[in-house]
């Protein structure tokens, strides 16, 4: 019996695609190296200070969701505010 033939996009190189890629992984990067600090006390461990960050996830008429994360022990909490 003959087994279907699959393709997916990788099974054809594109520069487009590649430029895409490497511009995403550098944004997400920078994003991550932009977070803020504050003085907010980790669950985990004794560090005062953890970096923040702010995303819309919910509806527009609902607050931001904002991301914690300690530096010191990596811990990662949300708060819906």
């Amino acid at each position: 019996m003959d087994r279907p033939i699959t393709s997916t996009s990788n099974n054809f190189p594109s520069k487009l695609r590649t430029k895409l890629r490497s511009h995403t992984r550098e944004l997400a990067v920078k994003d991550r190296e932009s977070n803020r600090r504050i003085q907010v006390d980790c669950q985990k461990c004794d560090s005062k200070e953890v970096t923040w960050s702010e995303m819309q996830l919910r509806s527009a008429d609902e607050g931001s969701t904002i991301f914690y994360r300690c530096p010191k022990c990596g811990h990662r909490w949300q708060d819906n505010n």
